[in-house]
């Protein structure tokens, strides 16, 4: 297998470490960073040769893939694709609401593979998802551009996440209570270099809930919305799953538990253990305390 600094010098055809770096950063607005061992983190360590047969030009953490193409979209029908969003917590159903099962052809290895589209502002583009790929894509062939995604329902407030499985996540909370998903607007923001991209939609919401990561990128993201529009109009609600890197991994614990004791008795503890349901009243001073647990 390749590093992915290996993967991007291939692609663009060098091996010089700061041309690739400065590649990277071109591509996507300046938000690649290293360690002083010139090595990313990512995630696709785990499954090498299929990284492989995708060939050079694969995406590595956002970067587009140029060598393959959307063929297809459908809804969801692929056990694997969707064995894959029931281990993150989310539902046939709500895949289906929001998202297509895509089906990407590779030139390089004249295979096709399916994988989760969720589509961005940008008309036929896509955030791509399976075990192994995360880059995003187009239906065209067309230059791929990196965007936002907003789901308008015409309600004044809104909630804002980093990644699209932190949104589907919410939903499924939203659904486990009982509550209508459409009593707020959604804005992904897909990445948080493009959360500039996100200030006009915000500008016209009268309350902004941030559901992003519990990592510096979130909180950089968090204190930038907060500078611009004011505490009393942006709501911090990472400290209803501190203990968990992102919204996802909070829900995935849940679930968890949820899927074990189902049907059982002790469902009224799980939703005080797992603090399920949101208080989207409390101010971003009460976000800075010790949450009490209920009794």
């Amino acid at each position: 297998g390749y590093s992915i600094i290996d993967l991007v010098g291939r692609f663009i055809g060098t091996t010089d470490f700061k041309t690739i770096i400065a590649y990277c950063n071109n591509l996507l607005g300046g938000v690649v960073s290293y360690n002083t061992n010139n090595s990313f983190s990512h995630q696709y360590s785990r499954n090498k040769k299929k990284l492989e047969e995708l060939g050079d030009e694969i995406g590595i953490n956002n970067i587009p893939v140029y060598n393959n193409r959307i063929i297809n979209l459908s809804s969801f029908s692929d056990k694997e694709i969707i064995k894959y969003a029931q281990d993150r917590g989310i539902s046939q159903e709500t895949l289906n609401t929001f998202c297509k099962q895509i089906t990407l052809y590779n030139k390089k290895s004249n295979q096709t593979y399916n994988a989760i589209g969720f589509p961005t502002n940008t008309k036929n583009h896509f955030e791509i998802r399976n075990t192994c790929l995360k880059l995003i894509g187009n239906t065209t062939g067309e230059k791929i551009t990196k965007d936002i995604t907003y789901y308008h329902n015409n309600k004044q407030s809104v909630c804002v996440f980093e990644g699209f499985f932190d949104m589907l996540s919410f939903i499924e909370m939203m659904k486990y209570k009982g509550l209508n998903i459409n009593q707020y607007n959604y804005l992904v923001l897909n990445s948080t270099s493009l959360k500039n991209k996100a200030l006009e939609a915000l500008n016209f919401s009268q309350t902004i809930y941030l559901c992003l990561d519990n990592d510096e990128a979130g909180s950089l993201a968090t204190r930038y919305f907060t500078e611009t529009f004011g505490k009393q109009k942006v709501k911090d609600l990472r400290y209803k799953y501190s203990n968990f890197g992102d919204l996802n991994d909070f829900w995935k614990y849940c679930y968890r538990k949820i899927e074990m004791i189902k049907n059982n008795r002790l469902i009224n503890k799980l939703i005080t253990d797992c603090d399920l349901e949101f208080d989207f009243q409390r101010t971003n001073e009460d976000a800075a305390s010790t949450i009490k647990k209920k009794k």
